[in-house]
């Protein structure tokens, strides 16, 4: 008879991601529907810097887009 091998419900979930103040207000931006152009402005910065640090975030937690940035950043709340 084979013993069974406990799995510990922690192994598939994803490491937590820290995020900096200006990444929290990105995703929060994000989250309220607003564009790149439109949270550039509020943060006053460029809408590159936003995009770069959006595209940064999503390849931080292994994201697919936005959305699933989102949904990642929704559940760890």
């Amino acid at each position: 008879m084979a013993l069974e091998q406990k799995k510990n419900p922690t192994d598939k979930q994803k490491p937590l991601v820290e995020f900096t103040e200006r990444e929290l207000s990105i995703i929060a931006y994000l989250n309220d529907g607003l564009g790149s152009a439109e949270i550039a402005e509020k943060l006053f910065c460029s809408q590159s810097n936003v995009d770069r640090i959006r595209q940064d975030l999503i390849h931080r937690v292994k994201a697919k887009n936005t959305v699933g940035l989102l949904n990642y950043a929704n559940q760890k709340k």
